[in-house]
This record gives C-alpha cells, sequence and structure tokens, in this order.
C-alpha cells in the first residue's frame, strides 16, 4: 500500500482483489469457497481461519512478498480485548494439524471446565512446541475472552509477564514494588473470571509457576517444556520431528517466500530438496533455518549440501544472524549439553559416547553389559540399576535422547548427534569415540556366523558402521578399531550384504596396506575376501584381479604349497567354470587338490572343497561317472569331521543330488536337495541368497516329476531371495527365471514364457557376454518357443548362435551341440529347407548315434 499503516484485511482484500480485475464470484471459484464469503471478508464481518488461505488469496492475486506480509498481518488484527502473546503470527507456520487438533480438543473454551482442561507439549529444543502453542492461539483466539503468555524459563521472565498481563488487566497490584502481590492478583483474577487460555513458555522448574497458577480452574492452560513430565499438573502431548511432506514444505515455503519465487521446486531441484529435508530429519527450527540461509545467501539447494555435509555445524550455528529467534540450532543444543556437563558430568559423558553411535535404537545392553569399556565416574552411575535410571534425568529434562521402555533401547535426534560430534573438544571427541568403539566392539558376539545371534547382531551393526565411520574420520587407529571391522565385515558377508561387507574391506586392505605394506599375508587374505564379494556379486573382471593378487603374494610370503594358496587356486578354479574356461578349471582345482591333500592330508576336512568344485566341473561336462565317487568323497569328509546339519554339507549334498536328478535317481535326488536346503535354512535363514541354487534345483526335479505347482512356488522363493540380497539383474537369478519360463511354456503361456527367456537371456549376456556356454541351452529353449509359435525367422539366428557357442566350447561330437544341431534340422525341413536339413542330417549321423531330444 506504500506505507507502514496497517490496514483492515478486508480493505487490504478488495484493493488487490480491484488491482488483478478479478470478481469476488471468480475469486471464490479460484478458491473453492462461497462467494459469499469474500463479501463477508471485504465487510470485515470476519477473518479467514488459516494462514494457508491468506497465503493461498495471495497466490491467487499475484501478490509480491510485501503485500503478501501486509495481508497476512491484517488477518491478525481482530484479537480478543485481553490480549498479551509477545509474538507475531509465524507466516510460515506449516502442518502440525494433528497436534492442533488434539489441543482444540482438551483446550477449547466450549469444551466442559474441569481440572484437566490443560495439557503439555513436550519436546526437545527446535522441535516446534512453542510455534504450535503460538499457532494455537492466533488459530482459536475468537474462542477465548482472554489469552495470555507466561514466559516461565526463570522465575524474573515469569514475573516480568504478569507484570505485563496486569498492565493489561488494569489491575490495582500492576504498580506494587512487592512482587509476589502481582502474582497473586493474576491468579486471582485467572480463579474469578472464565474462558481464558494462558500459554506457559519453556517451563524449566515446576516450583517456578506453581505461584500463579489457580487451585479453581476456570480457563484452558498450556504449557510447552523440554521435559518428559509435568507430574499431575496436565496430560502430556508429544512433540514429534515433522514427517517429510511436513518439512519439505516448510522448508520450501521458507526459501520460496524469502526469495519470492512460488514454493513449487523445478524438477532438477526436486532430489536435492528432499536430500537436504532427510539431512534436517524433521527439526522445524532447522528447517526453517535452512531455509533462510539459502534465501539469504542465494546458493542452489545443491551448493547448501554440499556446504551442509562439509561442515553441518557450521551452518547450524547461522541461525542468530538471519532471524530473530534468539539461538541457532548449534548454540541450542551445545548450550543444553553445557548444562548438563554442570549438573551431572557422566550423563553428559553418556550422551557424549552416544553421539558417536547412530543415533536410533541403540540399545542399552551395550552399555550396561560392557561397563569396562567406560570411565570410572560414569561406571559408577552403571553399576547399579537405581543409579542408571537416575543417569538419565537430566537428559530426559533437556529431550536430549529418548528412551523407550518396551525396546530398551535409546535414540538421539540426528541433528544432536551431527552438533556434538562436532562442537566437543577434540581430546573429548576421541576419549568418546575410543569408548563407543570399545563398547560396541565388545558387544559384537563372537559366534556370529550361529543364526541365534543374529537378532543381537541386527541391534549392534548400525552403531559399528557409525563408530567405524567416525574413526576413519577422527584417523583413531586402535586394536579396538581392526577387530570391529573384521568382525562387521564378516558378519555382512555371511548374511549376504555384499555391498556394505565390500566397503568395509576395503577400508581395511587400506588401513593393512598403510601399517603392514602391500607384500603381507594379512593383506592378501583382504584381497581374496574381496574377490569372493565380487564374484559372488558377478563383478568376475574385478574378482580375478583380487584372487591373482591374492595367489602372488600368499605364494611370495607364504610359499606356493601352503593352503591359503589352495584357497586362492579354487577361488580362481570358480571364476574359470563360471566363465567356461573348463579346462582352465580343472587345472587349478587339480593343483588345489594335491596342495591340500599334501599339506593337510587326503582325510582333512578341507580337502572336500576342491574335491566338490572338480566334480561340479565334470557334472557340468556330463562326465557324471566322474563326478560321483568325488562327491561321495567330499560328503564323507564333511561327515566325518562335523555335525551332519553343518553349513559346509550343503554343498556337496546339492550338487550330489544333481548327479542324481541326472541320472533320473528322482528320490535320492530329492532326499538330497531338501536335506541341503533344511541345512541353509537353519544356519543361513529363510531368506539367504545361497538358498537359491537348491531351491532352483528341486524345481527342476519337481518339473520333471510333473509337480508344476510345487515348482513354480520354489522358483519364485528362489527368485525372491537373489533379487532381495543381490538384485533382479544379477545373474544367478536367470536360473530361476529360465526354470519358471519353462514351466510358463510346458502349461501354454507362451507370451509369459518368451518374456522370461527374453529377460533370462538378457541377464546371462549381461553377466558373462555374448558367447558363453550356459547360454547355449536358453538361446535353444526360445528358438524352441519361436519354432512351436511358427516363428522360424526369429527362431533360426538363435539355433545358429547356440551351434556356434556348442561348437566352440564343447566341439561337434558333445552331446549339447548335436541337440541344438537336431533341433535346426527339424527346422529346415520344417521351412521346406529340404537340401540344407539332409545336409545337417548326415552331419548329425556321421558325429555319433542319436541322443534323446532335449
Amino acid at each position: 500500500m506504500g506505507t507502514n499503516e496497517i490496514f483492515p484485511f478486508g480493505d487490504l482484500l478488495k484493493n488487490y482483489r480491484k488491482r488483478k480485475h478479478i470478481t469476488q464470484r471468480n475469486l471464490a471459484i479460484l478458491l473453492g469457497v462461497h462467494y459469499n464469503t469474500i463479501w463477508a471478508w471485504e465487510q470485515g464481518d470476519y477473518l479467514p481461519g488459516t494462514r494457508g488461505i491468506v497465503l493461498e488469496l495471495a497466490r491467487l492475486l499475484d501478490l509480491d512478498t510485501s503485500d503478501t506480509g501486509a495481508l497476512l498481518e491484517a488477518s491478525l488484527t481482530a484479537l480478543p480485548p485481553y490480549w498479551n502473546i509477545p509474538y507475531q503470527r509465524n507466516a510460515f507456520f506449516t502442518g502440525r494439524e494433528v497436534y492442533l487438533k488434539k489441543l482444540y480438543h482438551l483446550l477449547g473454551a466450549e469444551q466442559e471446565v474441569h481440572s484437566t482442561q490443560s495439557c503439555v507439549l513436550s519436546g526437545m529444543s527446535g522441535i516446534g512446541k512453542t510455534q504450535i502453542a503460538l499457532e494455537y492461539a492466533y488459530r482459536y483466539h475468537h474462542e477465548f475472552s482472554a489469552v495470555f503468555w507466561l514466559a516461565a524459563e526463570t522465575q524474573e521472565s515469569l514475573i516480568t509477564s504478569c507484570t505485563s498481563i496486569a498492565a493489561i488487566l488494569k489491575l490495582d497490584e500492576q504498580h506494587q514494588k512487592e512482587q509476589y502481590k502481582i502474582l497473586s492478583a493474576v491468579k486471582e483474577w485467572l480463579t474469578f473470571h472464565r474462558q481464558w487460555l494462558v500459554i506457559v513458555d519453556n517451563v524449566e522448574h515446576l516450583e517456578v509457576i506453581r505461584p500463579v497458577l489457580p487451585a479453581a480452574r476456570q480457563g484452558s492452560l498450556l504449557f510447552t517444556t523440554r521435559l518428559q513430565t509435568l507430574g499431575s499438573l496436565a496430560p502430556v502431548i508429544p512433540v514429534e520431528r515433522m514427517s517429510h511432506d511436513e518439512s519439505r514444505t516448510l522448508f520450501l515455503i521458507r526459501r520460496a517466500f524469502s526469495q519470492d519465487l512460488h514454493p513449487s521446486p523445478s524438477t532438477v531441484e526436486e532430489h536435492m530438496t528432499d536430500s537436504i529435508v532427510a539431512l534436517l530429519d524433521g527439526l522445524p527450527l532447522a528447517l526453517d533455518q535452512a531455509g533462510a540461509y539459502i534465501a539469504k545467501t542465494g546458493c542452489s539447494p545443491s551448493d547448501f549440501s554440499t556446504l551442509f555435509n562439509a561442515n553441518p555445524f557450521q551452518l547450524l550455528d547461522e541461525r542468530e544472524h538471519l532471524a530473530t529467534y534468539p539461538f541457532s540450532v548449534a548454540k541450542t543444543f551445545t548450550l543444553s549439553f553445557s548444562r548438563i556437563q554442570q549438573t551431572n558430568p557422566a550423563a553428559a559423558a553418556l550422551l557424549g559416547i552416544c553421539s558417536f553411535l547412530a543415533p536410533d535404537a541403540i540399545p542399552e545392553a551395550l552399555i550396561t553389559e560392557n561397563i569396562g569399556c567406560l570411565d570410572a565416574h560414569v561406571r559408577e552411575w552403571i553399576s547399579t540399576p537405581f543409579t542408571w535410571q537416575t543417569l538419565f534425568e537430566d537428559l530426559l529434562s533437556h529431550s536430549l535422547v529418548n528412551r523407550h521402555a518396551h525396546t530398551k533401547t535409546i535414540s538421539l535426534h540426528r541433528l544432536v548427534k551431527t552438533i556434538l560430534t562436532q562442537a566437543l573438544p577434540e581430546d573429548d571427541r576421541r576419549i568418546f569415540l575410543d569408548q563407543a568403539l570399545c563398547l560396541v566392539n565388545q558387544a559384537f558376539p563372537a559366534l556370529f556366523e550361529q543364526i541365534e545371534y543374529w537378532s543381537w547382531c541386527e541391534q549392534v551393526v548400525p552403531h559399528a558402521l557409525t563408530v567405524l565411520h567416525h574413526c576413519e574420520q577422527e584417523t583413531l587407529s586402535s586394536l579396538y578399531r581392526s577387530e570391529l571391522l573384521t568382525k562387521t565385515a564378516a558378519y555382512l558377508t555371511v548374511r549376504a550384504r555384499y555391498n556394505e561387507a565390500e566397503k568395509l574391506y576395503q577400508h581395511m586392505l587400506a588401513l593393512q596396506q598403510q601399517t603392514l605394506g602391500r607384500i603381507h599375508a594379512e593383506v592378501a587374505g583382504t584381497l581374496n575376501q574381496l574377490g569372493k564379494l565380487a564374484y559372488w556379486q558377478g563383478k568376475y573382471a574385478e574378482a580375478e584381479t583380487n584372487f591373482r593378487q591374492s595367489l602372488d603374494i600368499r605364494e611370495n610370503v607364504l610359499g606356493s604349497l601352503h593352503p591359503d594358496v589352495a584357497a586362492c587356486l579354487n577361488n580362481l578354479g570358480d571364476l574359470s567354470l563360471k566363465q567356461g574356461q573348463y579346462a582352465e578349471a580343472e587345472r587349478l582345482f587339480q593343483r588345489a587338490l594335491l596342495i591340500r591333500e599334501k599339506a593337510q592330508g587326503p582325510m582333512h576336512s578341507a580337502v572336500a572343497l576342491p574335491l566338490n568344485n572338480l566334480a561340479l566341473l565334470y557334472f557340468m561336462q556330463e562326465r557324471y561317472t566322474e563326478a560321483e565317487p568325488l562327491y561321495d568323497r567330499a560328503l564323507q569328509l564333511r561327515e566325518q569331521s562335523q555335525s551332519s546339519m553343518q553349513l559346509e554339507l550343503a554343498f556337496p549334498l546339492n550338487n550330489l543330488a544333481m548327479v542324481y536328478a541326472a541320472l533320473n535317481r528322482y528320490e535320492e535326488a530329492e532326499a538330497l536337495y531338501r536335506r541341503a536346503i533344511r541345512i541353509r535354512e537353519q544356519a543361513q535363514g529363510s531368506g539367504h541368497p545361497d538358498l537359491a541354487s537348491p531351491l532352483t534345483n528341486l524345481a527342476d526335479l519337481s518339473v520333471k516329476q510333473g509337480k508344476y505347482h510345487e515348482a513354480a512356488a520354489l522358483y519364485q522363493r528362489a527368485l525372491k531371495n537373489l533379487e532381495e540380497s543381490l538384485g533382479s539383474d544379477h545373474q544367478e537369478a536367470s536360473y530361476c527365471i529360465r526354470g519358471l519360463a519353462e514351466l510358463a511354456a510346458k502349461q501354454g503361456e507362451e507370451k509369459q514364457a518368451e518374456e522370461m527367456f527374453l529377460r533370462a537371456l538378457q541377464i546371462q549376456e549381461r553377466a558373462l557376454g555374448q558367447h558363453h556356454p550356459e547360454l547355449l541351452e536358453l538361446l535353444c529353449e526360445l528358438a524352441q518357443l519361436y519354432r512351436f509359435q511358427q516363428r522360424y525367422e526369429e527362431a533360426e539366428p538363435l539355433y545358429q548362435r547356440a551351434l556356434a557357442i556348442g561348437k566352440e566350447a564343447f566341439g561337434p561330437s558333445h552331446k549339447r551341440f548335436r541337440v541344438v544341431l537336431q533341433h535346426y534340422t527339424a527346422l529346415l525341413y520344417t521351412t521346406q529347407r529340404n537340401r540344407e536339413a539332409a545336409q545337417l542330417e548326415h552331419l548329425y549321423a556321421s558325429l555319433s548315434e542319436d541322443v534323446p531330444h532335449m
């Protein structure tokens, strides 16, 4: 309007509407209200009910930042005659409708007055308690005859507030020098009047506010506090962090309003906005501060995210320069921590230690059962149940932690963790980090491979990963760090969490090379483990590099006949087998077997592994009579040295069952498959990807036996295990998909079969290349489907490609080549290319006797 004068809301709205050249009726239609509503607003009969409506009016009328602010301010002018709220309404208040509805239900002036017409908003600093109370006062002021605000941090702030209220009420005692008389006068007024709302903000100590609370209550009391309870004074509403949607809206509105932008981000900014919202973890003060910083500096969300990740403490300490709120996020939490250090150093130490763990679900047992890791003054507080409970009083009083009785865990807000780990002096950081590292290392069970310990391991792992990350940042070197790295990486490997395990082994490798040098047995061990992880993830080139480096080091350090050398040879043999290099695989397996037998004796259980792998090679070459005795021997070695339910038994059981199935000994094969499955379930859990192999093999057997329903369930279960652990495009998944495709084809579901065959083929080609022997049957099966559908032009190149692979990999006299040749010949006859078909038929006859169809 060109001046600082505050105009009535109706006049402003009419002026802006006419400037936009829009009628009351059209504006009402755009806003989604009755046109009489616009008329009533402009007449001054009543005001819009929410800030959101005012902002929407501003958007529809294309108002700039200044005019929008004026319209918002004007919407708040019709207040009760007795009004003492020291803050303006927050134009950026967002969401929190659940809390406002609860407050209205408990405190609304129309509710029946009773002793419980009061409630407490409880939560950590910066969570928005005061802003919710402020919005409630403005939104529902028309329901109260008087609305007052008491600042309850200290006795001095309370007296100041009461003095202001006494002046508004024109009480005789307002000028009394005896301050208690002012408190008594305000209390007396509240006792004998009705329909008032008093907001008692930031209660620190109950004794401070008791002198002003009326015993006979005819109005509503709303308290805000960091304390988790005010005893019997009022029921508590815990204020939690904002939801993702609320957080996102607040951040965007705060940024957009200050920059005079529309609060909808561009497509490019969507992902980065979500990233910032996640970093700030639903804390309204931090979200508002981030939006204000971006608005002030003009930086992009991407720039802010980069700055925050590099130095979060500095950004979170910017608030004092950007707004009227008294403290920044960083200052708010560091002040609380300083107070706790003064009143209870042991509680502060516990909080400092927890700040180096994951912020959620810290098991109390992790601390109480490993107190030897802690300093003496902290151990004293944890040594008995009573002092352990007492330790939390100060932490809970500042809402810096949450304690979950039903799970016996502790949690703290992510920004509390971020600020403390950066704000602590360097010496304190290293002390707390060292103790956190010790706690987690001690808590991690040595028997993590056993399934009965997995539940506890899953509780510890997030804290292990977090404390190891802090060790890397702080360059903390200790025996505990190496031990925890080893245990965590090995556990994640057991649980098939290969990506996470790989990062830890890479970290371990860097540490070992730095401290031990590049030519060391421990370095070789880590390289070998990294090779296995890459192999399991289908990254074969990377696996080969790691295996060969490990082999070179072990041969150099340990000698060429050491059992660890045999382990590398076995792994390289597995890789060669997977890549169809059968001659090289046989050489490596034979060498590994020789080393094991010489170094450990022919009856040692370790000999079973190269025996099993060599037998698998023979099986894949259809040399069943050579494979079976090797599997039998491997199985006997495992059973002689270990329990019949040990995990190592699953390998030879599964593979021997494959031989039995190939020899049509179905009952024997099924019994072994089920035993292998049972062992894996008991040792690794029902969702482990290693279960896919026996499940798929049993499904293949079920298809042969005509049990299609059971086969489909087994394929689906195997595929689910693989997809959840390794991803839907892992090579192992292609076997399950291929099985489902074959099953669909047998049941006449040709379209579904084609889709699955193509998906399996794409996965295999991506993992193994275009010419791998394992593609032969898959190509032939897809060609068969096309042939039966009379799609001959599509089938022929698949047959030709399969023939080329079979000839190169197995030779023209091999059964696999001859079977494909037979099918291709049939296609040529069907398409009336009799001369070509006769030539192939002659070739087929010259190779060997006829063989069964596929």
